[in-house]
């Protein structure tokens, strides 16, 4: 395969891939073998050259079982047909344009924009992993110069309603590494922060629509001291990325290596040095009649 290919996303026994140029993907099926190529939805025309690919600089992906939300749909999906969700926000020069949403569905073979919304001066994040709860999907958005309050993006694949919930106001991630959206044990929407030598789980209480949440802060889990990184780059402010959650584990990168943190259990282990990993994605499928695999996939 071409080199520089991304992991955006994994979900029932799928992973979802993009091409170097960010205009290609590539729905990958590991235990079946199979794979299929989808090409991304033209760009819109705004008197660049074609082989400028900046209008996707800002933009993420998601896959989905087409049938995934069903009442009595199984585990099983690999047969089933699937869809790909493409959110694009336009370069920042380009004023007044909207955020959109591409939809593809394998069983029409086309892409149609099926939302958008001005958000400026947001921006689509291409941070992994995104979140799919109750049929909702959730992406973060931020400002490169990390100087005001970032939000998630929601986007609900019933209605294809798209809209902003702010993140939690305490909450500081310049580098857009270091904030995560995740379901929480009671169903709820909930975000893990790296705060310091801790990870800071916020939920979601309420919601009104209109730009008025209400965030809750749950608990906070401490790094032991040997998996610490070594010292602050300043004041107390550590190096800790965030590489992908997995129901009440987090898993972040730190100097000192791959650190599983489980927010439940309050325990924390290394498992690996974690050299140039920039995110690791859960991997889940079946087989044998129905036995569940898990891995994690990274790049």
């Amino acid at each position: 395969e071409e080199a520089g290919w991304r992991v955006v996303d994994s979900r029932h026994g799928r992973v979802l891939l993009r091409s170097p140029d960010r205009l290609r993907f590539l729905v990958w099926e590991p235990m079946a073998g199979r794979r299929r190529y989808i090409d991304a939805p033209p760009p819109h025309d705004h008197g660049m050259d074609e082989e400028d690919q900046l209008q996707y600089r800002f933009s993420n992906a998601a896959l989905v079982c087409t049938n995934g939300q069903e009442e009595g749909h199984s585990n099983y999906h690999d047969d089933c047909p699937l869809s790909v969700l493409f959110v694009v926000t336009p370069y920042l020069e380009w004023e007044g344009e909207t955020t959109v949403v591409y939809l593809y569905s394998s069983e029409q073979g086309l892409w149609n924009e099926v939302a958008s919304g001005d958000f400026s001066p947001l921006l689509i994040t291409q941070r992994p992993v995104v979140l799919l709860q109750n049929n909702v999907l959730y992406w973060t958005m931020a400002l490169p110069s990390g100087m005001i309050q970032n939000s998630i993006l929601a986007f609900e694949l019933d209605s294809q309603r798209l809209y902003l919930i702010r993140q939690p106001a305490f909450i500081f991630d310049a580098e857009h590494a270091h904030v995560q959206v995740m379901e929480v044990e009671d169903g709820r929407l909930g975000v893990v922060a790296a705060c310091g030598l801790s990870l800071q789980l916020w939920v979601l209480h309420g919601y009104d629509g209109n730009g008025r949440e209400r965030w809750v802060i749950d608990r906070e889990t401490f790094l032991y001291a040997e998996l610490a990184p070594p010292e602050p780059i300043f004041d107390d402010y550590y190096l800790i990325w965030i590489l992908g959650v997995d129901d009440n584990v987090v898993l972040v990168r730190t100097e000192a290596g791959i650190i599983e943190v489980d927010l439940q259990a309050d325990k924390s282990k290394r498992l690996c040095h974690g050299y140039g990993i920039q995110a690791l994605y859960p991997y889940r499928s079946f087989y044998r009649q129905g036995i569940p695999s898990l891995i994690y996939i990274y790049h």
